[in-house]
């Protein structure tokens, strides 16, 4: 049979060799390494539990080792049970999509806890060399952002890693898709550019003159303007990441966009819709609290407490959101038209030749867990939010607490 030169083959699985030349004492070298592994776990969640317990130690030095403490055992468990099912069964297959993954976790982890170290140096230098200063340099606020930033850089390697996926997928995969912007209105394409260019222009000069006015007034540094910044921010991200490749679609004709670069916004678009929902649960959560037990409010929403929010919002959504993106590089194309202005998860899916049953289900799944659930939230908190402002006798009471739900409404 003729295999044409540019062929490639792409295995659905690897074969992992163990440790070459020592085959035979696999099942020995499994004792070290199992131990190991457990001594990891067990120490790592002790160290994690202490120090969530003991009050003395919610210092900066502490939480950094809780931060590697966490990193320790995700690196381990992502190589360690794989390992053991070497040295102890043999099984020395391990699917494409689950060695993908494993070295997703082993690299990108590696350089958080790089990060980390660095972080922890900072907090070293700074307690030896300014101690009068170090309690007021390192504050939790401080600390919970030298982790966000360690953090940060792993989501900067997901992405590169996503875009080197679809890149290297290319012999199986189309290296453009064609947006059709608006279908049915293509002759109306340039006139529609003008509002989309006003309301674009619109949405980046009143989000950064929110980020200013709430970065230079002190008075507004409070939870609900925090969440508002954040809002902001998403919104740019958002707005940045759909419209400008839009106007080039309605002024231009810039149908095409590379491969990659669909992923990279189809990324962006899910990832940080999925973090606005969870910004405005926090939001919902920051009222009830305001609203419901005023006199607990300051102590319940610290700074840190509302940086642990948005942490996990931001890490909920773009954790979701990241496989989502990756299920598409398994995939086949039949076709290259996007019945879309910007790249739709749903709308490139469509697009393969068949097996696009567990890109459906997790879409679905992930769609129901981000939305679903927040929505549900949302209105439960509003709805005991409710109850607790018509309970109040004074009606100009009532007008002002419902004021404060204002932005988020």
């Amino acid at each position: 049979m003729f295999i044409s030169n540019n062929a490639c083959l792409v295995p659905s699985y690897f074969w992992l060799t163990g440790i070459p030349g020592l085959e035979s004492l696999h099942i020995w070298l499994s004792i070290p390494f199992s131990s190991m592994y457990l001594v990891a776990v067990v120490g790592n969640v002790m160290i994690l539990v202490v120090i969530k317990m003991e009050r003395s130690l919610h210092q900066p030095m502490y939480f950094f080792l809780c931060m590697l403490a966490v990193i320790d055992l995700v690196l381990s468990t992502s190589t360690m049970p794989k390992l053991l099912a070497i040295f102890w069964f043999g099984a020395r297959n391990i699917d494409r999509d689950a060695c993908l993954t494993q070295m997703f976790f082993i690299h990108c982890f590696a350089t958080v806890e790089s990060g980390v170290f660095l972080a922890m140096a900072f907090d070293r230098y700074v307690a030896i060399c300014d101690p009068l200063r170090h309690t007021l340099v390192l504050t939790h606020a401080v600390v919970g952002r030298l982790g966000l930033a360690a953090l940060l850089r792993l989501l900067y390697l997901s992405y590169l890693d996503l875009t080197m996926q679809f890149t290297n997928h290319s012999f199986q995969n189309p290296s453009s898709f064609l947006l059709m912007g608006i279908p049915g209105l293509e002759a109306s394409h340039f006139w529609i550019a003008f509002p989309f260019c006003s309301m674009y222009a619109l949405a980046v000069l009143g989000n950064m003159a929110v980020l200013m006015v709430v970065r230079s007034e002190p008075a507004l540094h409070q939870p609900m303007y925090l969440f508002l910044c954040m809002l902001s921010i998403i919104d740019l991200v958002l707005c940045t990441s759909t419209v400008p490749k839009l106007l080039a679609l309605f002024w231009t004709n810039a149908t095409e966009i590379d491969f990659g670069a669909c992923a990279t916004q189809m990324f962006f678009i899910h990832g940080f819709s999925a973090v606005e929902s969870g910004i405005l649960l926090a939001m919902a959560f920051d009222r009830y609290l305001a609203i419901c037990r005023p006199l607990h409010y300051g102590s319940l929403l610290p700074p840190e407490a509302v940086g642990k929010l948005a942490a996990a919002a931001v890490f909920r959504g773009l954790g979701l959101m990241t496989p989502l993106t990756c299920l598409l590089a398994r995939l086949r194309y039949c076709g290259r038209v996007v019945a879309h202005s910007y790249c739709e998860h749903m709308a490139v899916v469509k697009l393969a030749c068949g097996g696009t049953r567990p890109n459906n289900i997790y879409g679905i799944t992930a769609a129901t867990l981000v939305v679903g659930t927040d929505s549900i939230c949302i209105a439960v908190s509003y709805t005991l939010i409710l109850r607790a402002v018509l309970g109040l006798s004074s009606k100009e009471a009532r007008t002002k607490t419902f004021g404060t739900c204002g932005s988020h409404l």
